[in-house]
């Protein structure tokens, strides 16, 4: 099972790539982040394996009106993949086993 979501990623401070242009596809092997349109030929994907992820969870942008999903990975990494619907992200990687906070409801 695959499911795909369309958002931006921020690697580190200074690695920030906006949305549209990075696609999660998401399975419960492998979480891979890659750039759309053609562009991902010459950088990228970043893939996870569950074994990586320490803990996910929401965010928010102090300087954007969006929200995104936080990866916690256990070697000291943390990537945000910023979407417009991050709840369904959220639930879509908690069924698939990964270690997800959900915001309280």
């Amino acid at each position: 099972m695959l499911k795909r979501f369309t958002g931006g990623l921020q690697l580190s401070p200074v690695q920030n790539t906006t949305q549209p242009w990075i696609e999660l596809r998401a399975a419960p092997d492998s979480l891979t982040f890659s750039l759309r349109f053609g562009f991902g030929r010459w950088w990228g994907p970043w893939i996870v394996k569950p074994e990586e992820v320490a803990k996910i969870k929401a965010t928010d942008s102090r300087f954007f009106m969006v929200i995104g999903v936080e990866f916690h990975l256990l070697d000291g990494r943390l990537w945000t993949f910023w979407t417009f619907n991050p709840e369904a992200v959220l639930h879509c990687l908690r069924q698939f086993g990964y270690p997800v906070t959900l915001p309280p409801s």
